[in-house]
C-alpha cells in the first residue's frame, strides 16, 4: 500500500513514489544571470531583492577572460544596488589569466533584503550565477 505524500520545506520537494523511492528536487528552476565585469572595482548588481522572499544560489561560474597577471573576484551582499561595500562575503577569489572556477550543486541562503553583488580588480571577467527565490524562512 502507498500513501501519496508531498513535502516542502526550505526551497526542496521531497516524495515518495508508489514503488517506495524517495525523490528530492528545487521546488524551483534556477534563474540565471550572467554578465561581463567591464570596469575594476565596480558594484555590478547579480540579483536584486524581492520583498518576503531570499535568494538561494545554487551555481557559480567564473572566467578571467583576459587579465594581465591575475583578478581578485568578489561576490557579496551589499546593501545598495551599486555599493562596493562587502557586508557579507559569498567568495572572494584570485584568478589567473584564463583561468575559470565552476562551483555547483551550492545551496547558499542569501540574507533577505539585500543585493548579490559582484566585483574584481580587473575589466576582464565573466560571471554568472544561478539559483532560486523562495518564501523568507
Amino acid at each position: 500500500m502507498s500513501i501519496p505524500v508531498r513535502i516542502e520545506s526550505q526551497g526542496r520537494e521531497v516524495a515518495v513514489t508508489k514503488l517506495g523511492q524517495l525523490v528530492t528536487a528545487s521546488v524551483k528552476y534556477d534563474e540565471v544571470s550572467a554578465l561581463e565585469v567591464d570596469a575594476n572595482n565596480t558594484a555590478f548588481n547579480i540579483f536584486l531583492p524581492i520583498v518576503g522572499q531570499q535568494f538561494v544560489l545554487t551555481t557559480i561560474l567564473l572566467t578571467s577572460t583576459g587579465v594581465t597577471g591575475s583578478a581578485i573576484i568578489d561576490i557579496y551582499e551589499a546593501d545598495a544596488i551599486d555599493s562596493i561595500t562587502i557586508t557579507k562575503s559569498i567568495l572572494h577569489v584570485d584568478l589567473r589569466k584564463n583561468e575559470f572556477r565552476d562551483l555547483t550543486q551550492l545551496n547558499l541562503l542569501i540574507t533577505p533584503g539585500v543585493y548579490l553583488n559582484v566585483k574584481a580588480d580587473d575589466n576582464t571577467v565573466d560571471v554568472s550565477l544561478m539559483g532560486y527565490y523562495i518564501p523568507v524562512v
